[in-house]
């Protein structure tokens, strides 16, 4: 059974709340929300995983990351047309320096939350299921939150606007397939000198990360749909079922998990 100190946990949680309140306080320092998100998720994963695993794993996600949204705003293929807006901070080659950043935290904590929400995992027989769920909690996740990231707050904009709220379908399909991928690969390359056969399962200490992201998600796609202009109200609405529909039974089913281990 995996596991993580209570101490380490503290501060996991903590930096974890840190990252989001810093969203909201300092909201133009987007890099400091990233950097705790990051950091955190880095000591869970070296905690329970191990360090080696874990630098593994992060740089995969974050070069393939990178090399994704490259490819996608030179070439349209991943994403569809968009580029990023030029007053982003640190553009490397037009991708904001915290993209490939926010890749890594975010597949993390949707890996994590499939094992969680399965109660126990068997990596080698199991991993396609792993790839395919992680896929659809973080486009469930995007549905939410890129209209407003795009549309609303102009981090990127979409060469030709979709129907989505300004988005195009094409960023949706190419989401999920792209954070599949990133799981077999990150996931394959960390384990490929270890044993693909463990069976994996959670206890209570390393069972509060992913189910603290996944309550923080939901809380934080509600408040960015609801902060809306009133021109894009029908988004609020839109995420709200989302929610409801699609990732809170996630939420539920990985509280029901923790209250019997």
């Amino acid at each position: 059974m995996l596991t993580i100190s209570k101490r380490r946990n503290i501060v996991v949680l903590g930096l974890l709340s840190l990252g989001f309140l810093a969203h909201y306080l300092v909201s133009q320092y987007a890099y400091i929300t990233d950097i705790l998100f990051f950091v955190g998720v880095f000591i869970h994963s070296s905690a329970i995983w191990g360090r080696s695993r874990t630098l593994i794993y992060m740089i995969t996600a974050m070069l393939l990351g990178y090399t994704a949204e490259f490819i996608g705003i030179n070439t349209g293929l991943v994403f569809g047309l968009y580029h990023y807006n030029p007053v982003n901070p640190g553009l490397i080659f037009g991708v904001p320096y915290f993209i490939p950043v926010e890749y890594a935290y975010l597949l993390y904590a949707g890996n994590m939350l499939v094992i969680a929400i399965s109660d126990t995992f068997l990596l080698k027989k199991n991993i396609w299921m792993l790839a395919t769920l992680s896929g659809v909690i973080l486009t469930l996740k995007d549905l939410c939150t890129d209209p407003i990231k795009s549309t609303v707050e102009h981090i990127w904009i979409w060469d030709t606007a979709g129907p989505y709220f300004g988005e195009p379908i094409h960023n949706f399909v190419g989401w999920f397939f792209v954070f599949a991928i990133l799981t077999l690969a990150a996931t394959g390359l960390a384990w490929h000198r270890g044993n693909m056969s463990q069976t994996v399962k959670l206890d209570k200490q390393a069972f509060y990360f992913p189910l603290l992201m996944l309550s923080a998600l939901v809380i934080f796609a509600l408040s960015l749909a609801l902060s809306v202009p009133a021109s894009y109200r029908g988004l609020g609405d839109v995420s709200a079922f989302i929610i409801l529909i699609g990732v809170l039974p996630y939420m539920l089913l990985g509280w029901f998990n923790l209250k019997n281990r």
